[in-house]
């Protein structure tokens, strides 16, 4: 819990764990005590928060091999293909937390250490309340699409480390890695790749129980 005296306190992204048992008891002592439903209750910075919070992973197991599989088809994987451990990451292109994780280099700092035992896949997650989100995920699938994955993790980098781009911005920066122009906006005006994004929100979430980002 750290700073945040309750819940409503927290940025959008962060989970907040119980409290402490011991901070339960000493504050059940009085007639201000902590409410169970305090714990989660929605902050102003995060409109859905509270969505499916009942909802947990169909499984606490491991994964299975099929589900492995089905995790990296029609999936990027950045650095070694056959790296034994995965880092699945499940993002929003206007979400301020994972922009950070990309600002501070969280993931590639973990690489350094790793190195070659290491990869990454990205998985597009637009919250509903990024209006945004949906239409960037598909250009770097439109982009993808042409120039495979070392320009959509590089145009993913490209719009975090410029948060608060424009559908233009991430336009140009495709033909910068030499995107066809007229195929890219063509791709993104037929919504080509939203069955693709809209499967993996529905899929994943009901695995692992995913209701925000990163």
């Amino acid at each position: 819990w750290g700073q945040y005296k309750t819940a409503m306190d927290r940025p959008c992204g962060i989970r907040l764990p119980p409290r402490p048992a011991q901070a339960v008891r000493a504050r059940s002592r009085t007639t201000d005590r902590w409410r169970s439903d305090e714990l989660l209750s929605t902050s102003p910075r995060c409109p859905d928060a509270t969505a499916n919070e009942d909802q947990k992973p169909a499984s606490t197991d491991k994964l299975t091999q099929a589900q492995l599989l089905a995790i990296k088809k029609d999936a990027y994987v950045e650095w070694a293909s056959d790296a034994a451990i995965t880092i699945v990451e499940y993002s929003d292109l206007e979400c301020p937390f994972c922009a950070k994780q990309y600002t501070d280099w969280t993931v590639k700092e973990i690489q350094k250490v790793y190195k070659d035992k290491l990869n990454l896949i990205f998985k597009h997650f637009p919250l509903d309340f990024h209006k945004n989100a949906r239409t960037w995920a598909l250009i770097t699938e439109c982009l993808a699409e042409q120039r495979g994955k070392d320009a959509f993790y590089s145009l993913i980098e490209k719009a975090y480390l410029d948060w608060k781009s424009e559908k233009s911005f991430l336009i140009s920066e495709s033909v910068k890695l030499w995107a066809d122009k007229k195929k890219l906006e063509k791709c993104i005006d037929e919504w080509k790749y939203l069955s693709k994004i809209e499967d993996i929100q529905k899929n994943w979430s009901e695995i692992f129980g995913i209701t925000w980002t990163p």
